[in-house]
């Protein structure tokens, strides 16, 4: 990945969607997320990016639910 690369943090709760389209924009669909979406309601966070070396979009996981404390 390249230095400037920017990398984009994407909140996600379970029921969203993130779509790419074909023009390249950034859809997310977060239906039940009642407020701005925000990393600390987000059940999941998503980093994004697009590497113009290989052509390639890239979605890594940064936040799993699985690591959030249980109350």
């Amino acid at each position: 990945m390249a230095e400037t690369q920017e990398i984009i943090r994407i909140p996600m709760q379970l029921g969203s969607e993130f779509r790419i389209t074909r023009s390249g924009e950034l859809k997310v669909s977060n239906p039940e997320m009642e407020l701005e979406p925000s990393e600390a309601a987000a059940d999941a966070v998503l980093a994004y990016w697009f590497d113009r070396d290989t052509q390639e979009h890239v979605i890594g996981l940064i936040k799993p639910l699985s690591f959030a404390p249980r109350r």
